[in-house]
């Protein structure tokens, strides 16, 4: 049997103490993998970094990070290594690069040597949606910096589609000198937003 011991408050960083415990039959020693923190933080273009730190193993073969849009329904990000056996203090460090915005949940899969696994407790970060993209209008075309691939459409202002653009990552120009007067709207279809601009001649 298995049993999960801990709790972690409903905030961005949390941390508390995870104890997970294992048996391998009747009379055998519990076998404790203890976790003093473990806590999600938010970086720049929406990467997040897990840190967590565990005083003491016993047979534990890796860890695996997982991640979840609603707290129940998990996929794996990650495997990292752990130490076998050892009564030192470790710390692991992961990045989970270029999460969507909203409410992200992530656990940890403890596994010992001989396969049998349990799971940490869970913590939550938020993520806010942000412009991944930043746009300058010049006389006869926009400047768009994107953070990522994405795809852009043009549309007038009777919503009517002109065109498509992918933007790679990076700088990229828009040419808009045969547009007639009048204005437009540059709508991402990543859910990334969407911006007006105004063809003046």
């Amino acid at each position: 049997y298995f049993r999960i011991f801990g709790s972690a408050p409903p905030n961005s960083q949390r941390t508390g103490v995870f104890c997970f415990c294992g048996s391998s039959g009747l009379g055998s020693q519990v076998v404790p993998v203890v976790l003093p923190s473990f806590k999600a933080t938010l970086q720049k273009k929406n990467n997040v970094v897990l840190n967590w730190v565990t005083a003491s193993e016993s047979k534990n073969r890796f860890f695996d990070v997982e991640q979840s849009s609603d707290g129940v329904n998990f996929s794996f990000v990650s495997r990292v290594a752990g130490k076998g056996s050892t009564s030192s203090v470790s710390n692991y460090t992961i990045t989970d690069s270029y999460v969507s915005p909203g409410t992200k949940y992530y656990r940890l899969k403890q596994v010992d040597m001989d396969g049998k696994f349990t799971y940490s407790g869970i913590i939550s970060i938020y993520i806010e949606k942000t412009n991944r993209l930043n746009i300058t209008q010049q006389s006869d075309q926009l400047i768009v910096e994107a953070e990522e691939t994405m795809q852009v459409a043009l549309l007038n202002s009777s919503g009517r589609l002109i065109n498509y653009f992918t933007l790679k990552p990076g700088r990229n120009n828009i040419s808009i000198g045969n547009l007639p007067v009048g204005m437009y709207l540059l709508r991402s279809k990543e859910d990334a937003g969407s911006w007006r601009f105004n063809k003046l001649h």
